[in-house]
């Protein structure tokens, strides 16, 4: 699990970590195109929630990073909610399945704060599923899983949670 013999365990958790708060944080600015620089070539993404009246999973949305990419540049043309997102994730594990992989699992809440008046309200909570590799020097999403809870988004919310 550690990459030189110098690293310890707790300097490589410490650095998967801030990867994850990293990728909230480009989210969080809306800079998407920079959140997909963080993204594995193969990277897939999806949303996903539990439905107690099916008994089954609901996915949302699922992309590879292709789609991803597409999704991101094409938001500017959609009719969206312009409401500011603020996501605030905590690490709660992280499992090293080698030196240069960890899988991530994150608590997610997700804020909605109206341009038109400033209220701020839960929007979404639930949580990160990652996949992060290592290549070379840094690490990049190999997969994000977002668990929800929540089951009502309403309209208009293509970004990525």
């Amino acid at each position: 699990m550690l990459r030189t013999p110098g690293e310890t365990r707790a300097s490589a958790y410490l650095e998967v970590a801030q990867f994850v708060y990293s990728t909230v944080v480009r989210l969080n600015a809306k800079n998407f195109t920079g959140w997909l620089e963080l993204c594995a070539d193969n990277f897939s993404y999806s949303i996903q929630a539990w439905s107690p009246e099916i008994r089954r999973d609901m996915t949302w949305l699922q992309h590879d990073r292709s789609g991803i990419d597409s999704l991101v540049r094409q938001l500017p043309r959609h009719n969206t909610d312009e409401s500011i997102f603020t996501r605030h994730a905590t690490v709660y594990t992280i499992d090293f399945d080698r030196d240069d992989a960890a899988t991530v699992v994150s608590a997610l809440t997700v804020y909605r704060t109206d341009l038109d008046g400033g209220e701020s309200r839960l929007f979404a909570v639930g949580h990160y599923h990652d996949q992060v590799v290592r290549d070379g020097e840094r690490w990049l999403l190999g997969r994000r899983e977002v668990r929800l809870d929540t089951r009502s988004l309403g309209i208009g919310t293509h970004y990525p949670i």
